[in-house]
């Protein structure tokens, strides 16, 4: 995902509108944001988090919207690009005295050539959407891709099986994870169906090992070739005697 633009207000410490074009900050797409404590550098990656998923951190959510009294209706436009294609994410923010309205919360899907192919709108439909195109959910996004002020420590203090999980997503890997599960299913069902095979030839034996030694207290069966050791000889010679005694 690469953020292209990114527009919002009301939210944190900005009152007012904010427009940030990424493309005109760096032609390389690197981006550094610096200032001091509390000048609001979280809050353009919370803006970005919420146009995408409607969340933001926890210890967060509750400073989202601005606490200025003049501030300006809370809303954010997110513009990213995925692949081939340009995302136009737009967020209205629901306050005390405005409950979130589902029109106001779309996304807007553009192929190559710019022309519009789907729209999504509602909170819910539109932060599905947002995890699909990302592969991430809100938490894993939260977790590896914005890593706020030290939250890094939470993912070096992930068990081993949450970081698996979150690099699996990330890197694309669970396909081959999946190769993987299903080759081990297949193989112990073949180790089952070897357990069984081998249950049903060992019993198999125990009939011929019986059957072996009653020909032994027949004298024309004393030479009787041992059956472990080449079964086609030990039938080829009970069917000689048998030949003899007919």
């Amino acid at each position: 995902m690469k953020p292209l633009s990114l527009s919002f207000s009301g939210i944190g410490p900005y009152p007012g509108r904010v427009e940030i074009n990424f493309n005109e900050l760096n032609p390389k797409g690197l981006y550094l944001i610096v200032g001091p404590t509390g000048a609001g550098k979280t809050t353009l990656f919370d803006a970005m988090a919420y146009a995408l998923y409607g969340k933001v951190a926890s210890d967060r959510a509750s400073d989202i919207v601005s606490a200025y009294e003049n501030r300006l209706p809370p809303d954010i436009e997110f513009t990213f690009s995925h692949g081939d294609r340009t995302y136009i994410v737009h967020r209205e923010l629901a306050t005390p005295s405005k409950p979130s309205i589902p029109s106001k919360q779309w996304l807007r899907e553009f192929n190559q050539k710019g022309q519009e192919i789907n729209t999504v709108t509602g909170a819910k439909a539109v932060s599905e959407k947002c995890s699909a195109v990302t592969g991430l959910n809100v938490d894993e996004f939260l977790q590896v891709i914005l890593l706020p002020q030290g939250k890094f420590q939470r993912f070096l203090m992930a068990t081993g099986s949450e970081k698996q999980k979150v690099l699996q997503t990330i890197f694309g890997t669970m396909i081959y994870r999946k190769v993987v599960d299903q080759l081990r299913e297949t193989a112990e069902g073949l180790r089952a169906d070897v357990r069984r095979d081998e249950a049903i030839v060992g019993e198999q034996w125990a009939v011929i090992d019986a059957n072996v030694q009653s020909l032994y207290n027949n004298a024309i069966f004393a030479a009787l070739p041992d059956p472990h050791e080449n079964i086609n000889a030990t039938v080829a010679f009970v069917a000689e005697r048998l030949v003899e005694l007919l």
